[in-house]
């Protein structure tokens, strides 16, 4: 499907005209935001705290809903001084707003690190890191569908399209 942006950059209703009707959205202050997301995202979350596990050096956490806030994350890697990593994977009934406040909440605590783990579909994962933390919130600092490596906080690779692979077969699964 292809389409044009607003010319003034900021959607309308009128303008959601063109997507099928099925598509549930939200629109806020002119942001688009999609309510249509996979409903295991239950399985990105154990699948991503898989790949933080494996290595995670001594002094260092995994734990997933980490007591940080009242609305824990989905992991975090805690150390001595607090957590070092929190990651989210964004649930079906998230909107954009509800994103932002998390990660203005995590900046404000001066967590180094914020990923956020979006299931597109049933075939695709987005992984947005967040970092920088001051007043104002985090930095995006890369975001991938791909193969996502990093050395922050320790080296960790998570394979993002081999773990949407495995999602067809729960979907089938679950249509019994």
């Amino acid at each position: 499907m292809t389409f044009e942006v607003p010319a003034q950059g900021r959607w309308t209703v009128d303008d959601m005209a063109i997507f099928p009707e099925k598509f549930r959205y939200e629109l806020v202050d002119g942001v688009i935001d999609f309510q249509d997301r996979a409903p295991l995202t239950w399985l990105a979350g154990v699948a991503v705290m898989g790949a933080l596990k494996d290595g995670c050096p001594p002094g260092l956490r995994v734990v997933p809903w980490a007591p940080i806030l009242p609305a824990p994350p989905t992991i975090a890697v805690l150390g001595g001084d607090g957590a070092v990593l929190v990651v989210d994977v964004v649930q079906a009934d998230w909107s954009f707003i509800d994103l932002h406040a998390r990660t203005r909440l995590f900046a404000a605590l001066r967590v180094p690190q914020y990923w956020a783990v979006e299931p597109m579909g049933w075939r695709e994962l987005v992984l947005t890191v967040f970092g920088g933390p001051d007043d104002d919130g985090y930095v995006v600092e890369s975001s991938t569908r791909d193969v996502f490596r990093t050395d922050d906080p320790y080296p960790v690779t998570v394979d993002l399209p081999s773990m949407a692979r495995r999602w067809p077969v729960v979907s089938e699964f679950h249509r019994w």
